[in-house]
């Protein structure tokens, strides 16, 4: 189930009254959500730094929640190479052939295929 930043922060706001760390329970982040309950927030002052920090958590929960279940993705291939069919040519007309190369890689966070110079994956956004 796809996490929402609102839902982060109403659990995150629970941590000035003491039960600190349901946001990380929330976000899969069980080790440090026990941290921050058992500790009430780091004293504090993991609730500030995580006001800005949750939204990034909550994306990188969203991203990790798109890999395969075993979350390995050892039997896809990193690199596919195509090559496009030559243009095809008119009865008695001269056209040059172009051949265009893509090269795509497997993003590593969400398993699609993307072409080699994009700095970004175009399905989850995270760098390739």
């Amino acid at each position: 189930m796809k996490k929402s930043r609102a839902v982060a922060y109403v659990l995150w706001a629970l941590g000035a009254l003491g039960l600190g760390g349901l946001h990380r329970f929330y976000l899969g982040r069980r080790t440090s959500g026990w941290v921050y309950l058992l500790t009430l927030d780091l004293v504090f002052v993991g609730l500030l730094l995580d006001y800005k920090l949750i939204p990034a958590m909550v994306d990188e929960a969203n991203r990790a929640l798109r890999l395969p279940p075993d979350h390995s993705q050892a039997h896809l291939p990193n690199i596919v190479v195509n090559i496009a069919a030559p243009a095809v040519t008119a009865p008695r007309v001269i056209v040059h052939e172009v051949i265009k190369e893509v090269v795509k890689i497997r993003c590593s966070y969400c398993g699609q295929l993307t072409n080699q110079g994009t700095p970004k994956c175009d399905e989850c956004g995270a760098r390739t």
